[in-house]
């Protein structure tokens, strides 16, 4: 297994990747969905074990390796499990940081990442698509199905001339609608993410 790809393949896929090391193995480890948590709680609501819900903890988030070690020590499962359900489940003090770290992530990231745009302002034009769903395809299928939206909705925005002023005025009557402001935004930031990825393709 070529662990650099393994993990820049887990990064995209599930955000952040971490590693502990437990009786000399290195185990690789996600955060745990809402889902996987939850079905974490409805176990410990049943009373089930401690051993299985530690072990179904591990089976979640653990990516690698697989299937997982026999540990031999007793406590490797309990240290593991708990590793990976408080990076889970973060304390208020915690989170308030990682929402603010995640905020100025997001800052730099929609300056240059121009599928992270098209993406959201394909959401906001056709609320009815996934977002999650469209930040996995691969840029030239967003910027085909980015074309379809544009065609279903008369919105031009692909190269950031999202919304004329004719139609801002329009757009800017319902709460849920994009205003003028929000336009200009956008399509700023489109020029500007567009033109990066076009200078990082010439190099």
């Amino acid at each position: 297994m070529n662990i650099s790809k393994k993990i820049a393949e887990w990064k995209a896929k599930y955000g952040s990747v971490f590693i502990v090391s437990i009786e000399e193995n290195s185990i690789y480890y996600r955060t745990l969905t809402a889902w996987e948590i939850q079905s974490i709680i409805d176990l410990t609501a049943q009373n089930k074990a401690s051993l299985d819900i530690e072990e179904a903890t591990c089976l979640f988030g653990v990516l690698a390796p697989s299937p997982l070690p026999t540990f031999s020590r007793p406590g490797s499962v309990s240290s593991l499990s708990e590793e990976i359900w408080n990076k889970s489940t973060l304390p208020a003090d915690i989170m308030a940081k990682t929402i603010q770290d995640s905020r100025e992530w997001s800052e730099s990231s929609v300056d240059q990442n121009y599928n992270l745009i098209i993406a959201s302002v394909m959401c906001k034009l056709m609320p009815s698509l996934d977002l999650a769903h469209l930040l996995e395809l691969p840029t030239t299928k967003l910027v085909r199905l980015g074309a379809i939206v544009e065609k279903i909705t008369g919105e031009h925005f692909l190269e950031g001339e999202l919304l004329s002023n004719k139609q801002g005025a329009q757009k800017s009557q319902g709460p849920d609608q994009v205003t003028n402001e929000m336009a200009d935004k956008t399509a700023d930031l489109l020029a500007n993410a567009l033109k990066t990825q076009r200078i990082k393709s010439n190099k």
